[in-house]
């Protein structure tokens, strides 16, 4: 079962540092995956619209209007990493600070999003997410865990890695979200050629 003591051991053993026993191991490894796990994990969020990533929320408004461009401010859902769409689609808005800036009026619109998630629990995650994560923490471990004249060549070669994975892992979940939610209708041009 993926989780998070999973991932960051995968790091540590990517590092050839020592295992942690538990998440509350006292270790330098340890301590230095729970210190970068969270920035690792977002980062890597922000990047796609994850489907395991992927909520929706109504908006309410917020207490203070905008000092300039749009007339309403509403707050952003605290797990918001980003937004990915509002509704009523036909409005523009725009995301400052944790809350979304629109001249849609909810007293006659409801406002609602779809956003990209934090999501915590490493069992959500796909597992390509997975492993890119473990790369990821890995890669920012390095130059702490094995100092800068060691550390940066094998950071580099592990950033490489971490990138190609998220590509994989990205590649796979479009590909998800593609099977699972368009329509396979025929083009019927296509059809008379068949």
């Amino acid at each position: 079962m993926q989780s998070l003591l999973g991932i960051y051991n995968m790091a540590l053993s990517l590092v050839g540092a020592r295992r942690a026993d538990s998440l509350l191991d006292s270790a330098k490894g340890p301590r230095l995956c729970a210190d970068f796990f969270d920035a690792v994990r977002d980062s890597a969020l922000a990047l796609h619209a994850w489907e395991f990533a992927i909520k929706q929320a109504m908006l309410e408004k917020g207490e203070d209007a905008p000092s300039f461009g749009h007339a309403f401010a509403y707050v952003l859902p605290d797990d918001c990493i980003k937004v990915l769409e509002m509704s009523p689609s036909s409005w523009a808005y725009a995301v400052i600070g944790r809350t979304l800036q629109t001249s849609a009026d909810s007293d006659v619109t409801p406002v609602a999003i779809s956003y990209v998630a934090r999501v915590t629990d490493p069992a959500l995650f796909s597992p390509s997410f997975y492993k890119a994560l473990g790369l990821g923490l890995a890669e920012a471990l390095c130059v702490p865990l094995l100092g800068a004249a060691k550390g940066a060549g094998l950071a580099s070669i592990l950033g490489r890695r971490f990138a190609l994975a998220l590509d994989e892992a990205m590649s796979a979940d479009a590909t998800q979200l593609l099977t699972d939610t368009r329509p396979r209708d025929i083009d019927p041009w296509l059809a008379a050629r068949s």
